[in-house]
């Protein structure tokens, strides 16, 4: 017990000499090795000790391994130990003399005296192999019980940390010389970890640190693999050297010759260096002359064992216990020579059964066979190797024999070195043993060696293994896995290029968890930079993640996605990245900041301007920006733009347009600066390319990228139109550009858009240029068409109204187009038919158009801008477009409409106009009214929101700028409630519009709506309902909107939504009614790969939060199967489908829904049978009995256990009225019995948990998680059935009798379902019975009415109970003291 003590002495600081130290440690090395039995008590009193330690005594790496490292003494301590079990006894070399040399044949007789030993009458196989097999037993034993302590939660200590450093000490160790058994330790520790982890029976804990550890191990495996390749010239290297000193070294016969091989000299030689040239040759030369084939590798191996060997031999001197090393590693390349010989050949194939060593290894497996399955379960891949070799006849037998013999050979040199120290060679002057490598060669040596075993080839197992619970249900183990992947590729990126760990990294992407899917993102970031060739591969996967519901994942995309842009310029989607993150700008706060980083970091850092400016970088830049530009364009959305905005006007500057803005910073001005300046410079050389290239024709690709250029100034003007003013002399000759295609036009157009901002700004603009502009602007204005028209207008307006004030320019133009349109009316007035009304028409759009904007830029009833014209103008224009809009034809009112709306924009009172109402109002709502006349109405009420928020952003910097010297008592504002009055005369009508068969006017609808809350006109409860609706929209874009619209107004005003959401569910039946292809209108929707989803699932999960919320949008949904609702079976059908797909999360939610529809339906069930009863004529031979609180007869009805329809039949009264109004009533209870057995069987609720559950019980139980057990559809046949059918037939027909059996049937069908209401006895408990899956199948059997008379008597008492709780509930309700 030596060892225990010494080991707990030593962690508790006590001091040892050095001699008595080596007395314990050789004594306790000596009790383990002999006495087999007391190896285990030995192991776990060590373990046991060491909760007797105190804390800070535990994780002590007191045990030096060189000057850098150090490892605990538990770790050297059972190092030491595994490592003395393999003593092997040096006889074995004279077994191997007298079977070499037979000639001897007085040695052979001393030989056969010691062979009387037990040990050496063993065959040397089954000897070497059972020492090795009794450490590898011993070693298994003691990770078992250590392994298994850490899982356990019975123990004093936490074992955990212990193993966790224990692990770590052994990767610190393997691969040392000295400590050989770290190896077997880790090889065998990986199959505990797999079989720990592998197993979902084991504690969670444990699984997650087993993987944990073998992640660790699998990454040190990767990263000695990737060092090995590198170190196979320094083993050259060492070979030649340790060569050159032995022949230098080597001692001489008495006749002059080196020695003999006998162990002690040189073994083999290496071939690649021509020792045969030399004169005398050594004696490992005429061994590999005479011995049978080999080959360099087997040599260079061989002769790296044997100096490995000598090293420890010599270095044992001054440490004992290397010589237990020397004898692991003999005995571990003994028993494993094979199949290391033939996996050097040609990879790990088998041998087969017929092999020398073949009947020596069934001997060792007889031998080991009372050992445990846990013993023998390490060796496992020896094993198989055997039996495969039985089943693997197609091995090449030369190779076989070949390897065999290569083998013989092999152990045969291991055996000579057993003794350390072996005698002198005969006739030899001198024999000394001595080395020639240093501690850092020999831990290469060990290295390249360990490189050729199984464990340093085990990482593919490893891999595989991790790989594989990235699908197991616990996101704790998958999470793990993840990380411990990336252990394994931060030792080796090039691990990503292996298939399957791409598609392990991509089956992880889509994983439920978020945490799975950072971790996933997070591993392909870190490494995917280092390995250009697996970029293409991963980015696919990691750019689609930008959208992922993590905000964590998202941030992480977003930063893998700037450092490929940063580290990696010249990749081809750097583009496409870019326009990925712009987009997410509207983002949740957190990412938006990041986004913001990120470009300013990318785009606005200013480039390097001294000692010369970086043209390269800074041109880059500049075409990613405009890649940018284009591709949002493409997609309708100007994310650039919105970038921009956040950057030089923060969110808290736009919050309060009165807050005097702060100036942005310096660099950020001065990075726009050169790529303003750049952009301009690139559209110059551009420009002279073009027409270098092509002098005649101006080639289309330049074109788009000179289109591309100007729409980025542009960008920047409506941002920091100051960046420009140097610029605007450079853009103006772009306003003559010669037009060729469409491309061309709207190049003209954004120069005049980019030149409008910038020109106001200008510092004393010189005549010429204004001129210049003028004069294009006006020939454009009259030669082109509408996108110039409309651009060129603006600049008109902005250069004349600012700068040079040149209206009579104003008025001519536009009493040219004033006089046309008059000439127009007056012919069309003479003659609706005149031909010339068609040959103008296309002067006479223009001209519409044209009047149209010139009323919108200038106020022409400003004396001094219409220049003599008359005062009523602008009403005589109204007039005449008021005119053209009684016409029939449809193109010319478009048009009119079109200019009325430009008209209005700055004449807003016309908008309040009786005769605009009208006109307006009847578009909008008239289902008979053209679609683009709708359309083009509701874009005219959006144009006008959004410059009347233009003109009062401008209105409020001005008074920003002048508000000390205004008088706030003299200020009368009229205009800043104009747009609040015309949006209250248009709202309904706008709001109707949502409710329409076309996409295109509910997308123009939508953007009205959107402008209204934005700008605060009315209070946002009136909508409501209206984004109730629009949430539903089968257009996805609709959709998304509203629900954005929904959610900030649920945030800003708690409980609007839910006053309105019954309305907002009568709005979207309305809507599918007119959208859905066939009747009837269902309330759910299906999207591809998922679960069916309620319509409005979205308005249900923002109300969900809150119990009281939620409950009432249930319960009002509920109400409106009573009979005072009066709501039709086909709109009923839409709220139960609802009902049955909401996205419930907790147990109570379906639970309320239950215990509501039971009450329900027992109130409302059971006064219809009793009302269709009641309507059947009496039987023939009926008891009657006077009714002593009526006074009128009445009699005995024994109908309740009856169920032949003859009888039924034979008291039909003449008018069936009665009785079908109550059957079309019971369809909704009917619709709420189907929903309960639907819920019930989806959310597998049984009887017991409906019983038992009541909405006013306040504890936690019923807060549970729930999710869908089954993905049935709800799909209720009787009801669709009945709605799909023809109008029912004359019921009085007393002809046809079967309209009247199935009327019957209904009825018995209905009574059926409402004695389910109250369940058995048996079925008050929460275990589950086995039923029948649902399948709302409208055959469903009718149960015999006799067997359910007690649960109709029940039926009866419960509605009673139920009357009088509800009367005590609403008397409590009006008198609550």
């Amino acid at each position: 017990m030596g060892l225990k003590y010494l080991y707990f002495h030593v962690e508790h600081n006590i001091k040892f000499s050095s001699a008595v130290m080596l007395d314990h440690v050789l004594d306790g090395l000596k009790v383990f090795s002999k006495y087999n039995k007391h190896r285990r008590l030995l192991l776990d009193d060590i373990l046991a000790s060491i909760a007797r330690l105190p804390n800070s005594k535990r994780s002590l790496r007191t045990y030096r391994l060189n000057s850098d490292e150090n490892v605990q003494m538990l770790t050297a301590l059972v190092l030491q130990l595994i490592q003395c079990v393999v003593e092997l006894p040096e006889e074995l070399t004279q077994v191997i003399g007298c079977k070499n040399d037979s000639q001897n044949s007085k040695d052979c007789k001393d030989t056969k005296v010691v062979e009387e030993k037990k040990e050496l009458n063993m065959d040397r196989d089954v000897l070497v192999c059972n020492r090795y097999q009794t450490a590898m037993s011993t070693a298994f034993s003691f990770l078992s019980v250590f392994l298994q302590k850490t899982g356990s939660k019975h123990e004093d200590i936490d074992y955990r940390p212990l193993f966790e450093n224990f692990v770590q000490d052994l990767l610190a160790t393997v691969n040392k010389p000295e400590w050989p058994a770290a190896e077997l330790l880790l090889s065998l520790l990986g199959k505990l970890l797999v079989q720990k982890f592998s197993n979902k029976d084991t504690d969670m804990a444990l699984r997650v640190s087993s993987l944990d550890c073998l992640g660790v191990v699998a990454a040190k495996l990767r990263r000695d693999a990737v060092s090995s390749q590198l170190e196979l010239e320094n083993i050259k290297g060492i070979i030649q050297e340790v060569k050159e000193e032995e022949n230098r070294d080597a001692p001489m016969l008495e006749d002059g010759s080196p020695p003999m091989e006998n162990g002690t000299s040189n073994v083999t030689s290496n071939s690649s260096s021509k020792k045969s040239k030399k004169k005398h040759k050594s004696g490992s030369d005429r061994i590999r002359e005479n011995e049978g084939p080999s080959n360099e590798e087997e040599e260079r191996t061989m002769f790296l064992q044997r100096v490995l060997l000598d090293w420890l031999a010599v270095n044992s001197e001054s440490e004992v216990a290397l010589l237990h090393a020397r004898h692991f590693y003999i005995g571990q390349w003994y028993r494993e020579a094979f199949t290391e010989i033939m996996r050097q050949k040609q990879g790990p194939l088998p041998q087969p059964s017929g092999r020398k060593s073949g009947s020596h290894n069934k001997k060792k497996r007889k031998r080991r066979g009372d050992e445990s399955e846990e013993e023998s379960s390490e060796d496992s891949e020896e094993d198989n190797d055997e039996e495969g070799g039985k089943r693997g006849g197609h091995v090449d037998e030369m190779l076989v024999a070949e390897v065999t013999q290569l083998a013989v050979k092999r152990k045969l040199f291991l055996l000579t070195k057993v003794p350390a120290f072996p005698p002198a060679s005969p006739g030899a002057k001198t024999q000394t043993l001595q080395t020639h490598i240093s501690y850092d060669n020999a831990e290469l040596i060990t290295r390249y060696l360990a490189s050729k075993r199984p464990f340093s080839q085990s990482f593919d197992m490893y891999l595989k293994q991790i790989l594989r619970v990235l699908t197991e249900s616990a996101i704790a183990v998958r999470t793990k896995a993840m990380k411990c992947l990336t252990m394994v590729v931060e030792a080796d990126p090039g691990v990503l290029s292996r298939s399957d760990m791409q598609l392990g990294v991509h089956h992880s992407f889509l994983d439920h968890s978020t945490s799975v899917r950072e971790a996933a993102v997070d591993l392909v970031g870190k490494f995917v930079l280092s390995r250009p060739e697996v970029l293409n591969t991963y980015y696919d996967m990691i750019s689609a993640r930008i959208l992922d519901t993590g905000v964590s994942v998202r941030k992480r995309v977003i930063k893998i996605l700037k450092d490929i842009c940063l580290e990696c310029p010249d990749f081809t989607k750097i583009p496409e990245i870019c326009v990925k993150m712009i987009r997410r700008i509207n983002d949740e706060e957190g990412i938006k900041k990041l986004v913001q980083e990120v470009f300013q970091n990318m785009w606005f850092t200013p480039v390097r301007e001294r000692p010369h400016l970086d043209e390269e970088s800074l041109l880059r830049k500049v075409n990613n920006i405009t890649e940018v530009v284009v591709a949002c364009r493409d997609t309708g959305l100007d994310w650039f733009e919105q970038l921009l905005q956040s950057m030089f006007k923060p969110r808290e500057d736009k919050d309060d347009v009165t807050k005097i803005n702060t100036e942005p910073p310096k660099s950020l001005v001065t990075a726009c600066k050169q790529i303003v300046d750049c952009l301009v410079r690139h559209i110059l050389v551009l420009e002279e390319d073009g027409q270098e290239n092509h002098p005649t024709e101006q080639p289309r690709t330049t074109t788009q990228r000179i289109l591309a250029c100007h729409k980025t100034l542009y960008l920047f003007a409506k941002i920091r139109p100051q960046l420009l003013v140097d610029h605007a002399i450079t853009l103006q000759p772009y306003l003559a550009w010669r037009c060729r295609t469409q491309v061309d036009f709207t190049m003209i157009g954004v120069v005049a858009r980019t030149l409008e901002l910038v020109v106001p700004l200008m510092e004393h603009p010189s005549e010429t240029f204004l001129s210049q502009l003028e004069e294009d602007s006006v020939k454009l204005i009259l030669q082109h068409d509408r996108t110039v028209i409309t651009s060129c207008l603006a600049l008109l307006g902005s250069i004349v109204n600012t700068v040079t004030k040149n209206y009579r320019l104003i008025k001519d133009c536009f009493t040219r187009y004033h006089i046309f349109i008059v000439d127009y009316k007056r012919l069309s007035e003479e003659n609706p038919n005149n031909p010339k009304l068609a040959t103008l028409k296309p002067l006479f759009r223009r001209a519409l158009y044209t009047i149209g904007l010139l009323l919108k830029h200038f106020d022409l009833k400003n004396e001094k801008i219409r220049c003599g014209l008359p005062d009523n103008i602008t009403e005589q224009v109204f007039e005449t477009l008021m005119y053209f809009m009684d016409l029939p034809d449809m193109n010319l009112r478009y048009y009119t409409l079109q200019a009325l709306g430009f008209v209005c924009i700055r004449h807003c009172e016309l908008m309040r106009g009786s005769r605009l109402q009208q006109l307006y109002h009847m578009m909008l709502l008239d289902p008979s009214a053209n679609t683009q006349l709708r359309i083009q109405t509701l874009q005219n009420i959006e144009t006008y929101l959004q410059e009347e928020e233009v003109r009062m952003i401008k209105q409020d910097q001005e008074w920003a700028k002048q508000k000390t010297r205004e008088n706030l008592k003299e200020m009368c504002d009229v205009q800043s409630g104009m747009a609040s009055a015309i949006i209250q005369d248009y709202l309904k009508q706008v709001l109707e519009c949502v409710v329409a068969g076309c996409v295109i006017v509910r997308h123009s609808a939508l953007r009205v709506i959107q402008l209204v809350l934005a700008q605060g006109l009315v209070h946002p409860v009136m909508i409501v309902p209206y984004l109730v609706c629009m949430s539903t929209d089968t257009e996805e874009a609709i959709a998304h909107s509203a629900d954005k619209q929904l959610q900030d107004i649920e945030k800003k005003y708690p409980g609007f939504i839910g006053m309105k959401a019954m309305q907002g569910f009568r709005l979207s039946y309305r809507l599918h009614s007119l959208i859905q292809a066939a009747p009837p209108t269902r309330g759910y929707r299906i999207k591809d790969g998922e679960h069916p989803g309620a319509l409005n699932g979205f308005l249900y999960s923002i109300m969900r939060s809150t119990k009281q919320h939620r409950r009432a949008v249930a319960f009002s949904l509920l109400k409106q199967f009573e009979e005072q609702a009066r709501t039709s079976l086909c709109e009923l059908l839409f709220i139960t489908d609802n009902l049955a797909y909401f996205p419930y999360q907790v147990l109570d939610e379906p639970l309320f829904i239950i215990h509501h529809i039971d009450i329900m339906i027992s109130v409302t069930g059971s006064n219809l049978l009793q009302s269709f009863r009641e309507a059947l004529l009496p039987p023939p031979n009926a008891e009657v009995k006077i009714n002593p609180e009526t006074g009128q007869p009445e009699f005995v009805d024994d109908l309740d256990d009856e169920e032949d329809v003859e009888v039924y039949l034979s008291r039909l009264p003449q008018s069936l009225t009665p009785l079908v109004e109550c059957i079309n009533a019971s369809q909704g209870c009917l619709l709420l019995l189907m929903l309960k057995d639907y819920m019930k069987e989806i959310y597998g609720i049984t009887d017991g948990k409906i019983t038992q559950y009541s909405p006013s019980d306040s504890s936690r139980q019923y807060e549970k998680s729930v999710s869908r057990k089954s993905t049935a559809k709800f799909n209720p046949k009787p009801i669709l059935k009945r709605l799909k059918e023809e109008p029912e037939q004359e019921l009085a027909n007393v002809d046809d009798t079967r309209p009247k059996i199935d009327l019957i049937n209904q009825y018995l069908n209905f009574k059926a379902l409402m004695l389910k209401i109250d369940p058995d006895d048996d079925d008050d408990s929460d275990v589950d019975i086995p039923k029948k899956p649902f399948h709302n199948d409208a055959n469903m059997p009718v149960p015999h009415t006799r067997s359910l008379r007690g649960n109709q008597a029940s039926l009866a008492i419960f509605v009673f109970i139920v009357h009088i709780c509800i009367f005590f509930s609403l008397k409590c309700f009006n008198h609550p003291h």
